[in-house]
């Protein structure tokens, strides 16, 4: 069995994009306004309002956003829950390889696929491949894995439409009503999520 996160409100307690651009001093009030449109909205417009929400932090360096990432808080009983079964878990994320794959694979232990940046002189400067979550999924059943996967916005239907069993997170503030349709439960709080996470690695 496979466990696939995803990592923005589903893992993290705050979104980080938004978080990048307040503690770098970015004034980009619609910014949050987006990272909530792409939770909520369509699977087929998230890519490009990615590509906007990253055009608005153009000016922070990596090594500054790596930083800042390193701020932002996982949430507890997940954090716990993956670091005892970091072999069966994953996370599977849009966002930047250049900025959290050294938080996630020290803190955490685990795989990680996360989307590819464009980067000049030390700045992201656009999207080079982002990370496909069904294709990750649909690759690990191949494998004869059983894939669990767990998220909160538009951009993980598909992977959960994919799954063995999908968990669709709706305590991160946003809720994705295709999202919902599409997995097996609806985690309504944290707690609820880890001990049911426990119970299936416990089954197996």
């Amino acid at each position: 069995m496979r466990i696939l996160f995803d990592l923005d409100g589903t893992l993290t307690e705050e979104e980080s994009l938004p978080y990048i651009a307040r503690r770098s001093g970015v004034t980009a009030p619609e910014l949050a306004c987006m990272t909530r449109d792409a939770v909520s909205g369509s699977p087929e417009d998230y890519e490009d309002n990615l590509r906007y929400r990253l055009s608005m932090l153009r000016e922070v360096d990596v090594d500054s956003a790596r930083e800042y990432v390193e701020e932002v808080p996982l949430r507890p009983l997940l954090r716990d829950f993956i670091i005892r079964n970091r072999e069966v878990c994953g996370i599977v994320s849009s966002n930047l390889d250049c900025w959290w794959r050294g938080r996630l694979e020290r803190e955490l232990g685990c795989a990680v696929w996360l989307s590819q940046a464009e980067i000049v002189d030390g700045r992201v400067t656009g999207l080079r491949c982002l990370t496909d979550k069904k294709w990750i999924v649909e690759s690990l059943r191949r494998e004869g894995e059983r894939v669990v996967y767990v998220g909160d916005g538009a951009n993980d239907v598909s992977a959960a439409e994919s799954a063995d069993i999908a968990v669709a997170v709706a305590f991160a503030g946003g809720r994705c009503r295709r999202l919902e349709e599409a997995a097996a439960c609806v985690a309504r709080s944290e707690r609820w999520l880890a001990e049911f996470m426990t119970t299936l690695v416990r089954r197996t």
